[in-house]
């Protein structure tokens, strides 16, 4: 129940992050992959791709399902989470080619395979990598995700780093549950 909260909260309440003198990293990553069963065989799930940004000044993030990572689906993403104004840093993964060009944001990229932070411009995506690596573990932590819920548990995974501090978790939670079950007056 408190996934589909998450998910009715996040649709309603859709941010942008960024703005000028903003730098935001964006990245994909797979978060569901085929795993080895007991016999040695693959059991085949349907690989899952999620996109995602972060803001590094504020650490406000997005993160989008998505099911292909071409440029003609992540460029319209990246419009509609990211504030005008805003440098985006990515790596060299081929959809970022015209990120400028049809977005209008300054775009600067690392290439991973010589290093991770550009030596000469400090241009890198270790804040959208350490975003993946906290909810991949969650994900463990939850031994294993249903193919299915994927989207639900980002969300719940959105929630969390935006609502779910230790202080105001359950405040923030009952308040989520007011919003979409409101008394009738």
């Amino acid at each position: 129940m408190h996934r589909d909260l998450c998910i009715d909260w996040i649709r309603a309440h859709p941010r942008q992050i960024g703005g000028p003198g903003h730098v935001v990293q964006i990245d994909e990553s797979a978060v569901s992959s085929a795993k080895a069963a007991r016999n040695g065989q693959a059991r085949q799930f349907r690989q899952r791709w999620v996109f995602g940004g972060i803001d590094k000044a504020t650490d406000e993030a997005f993160l989008v399902e998505v099911d292909r990572r071409d440029a003609a689906t992540l460029l319209p993403i990246i419009q509609q989470h990211v504030l005008p104004g805003t440098t985006v840093w990515s790596d060299q993964w081929a959809a970022y080619r015209q990120l400028t060009p049809v977005t209008g944001l300054p775009h600067a990229a690392v290439n991973h395979s010589l290093h991770f932070v550009d030596p000469g411009t400090g241009v890198n995506t270790n804040a959208i990598e350490n975003m993946w690596k906290c909810a991949k573990d969650k994900f463990k932590r939850m031994h294993g995700t249903c193919d299915g819920h994927i989207s639900s548990y980002l969300a719940e995974f959105m929630w969390h780093r935006q609502y779910g501090s230790r202080d105001a978790c359950f405040e923030n939670t009952v308040a989520m549950m007011r919003w979409r079950y409101p008394l009738p007056q």
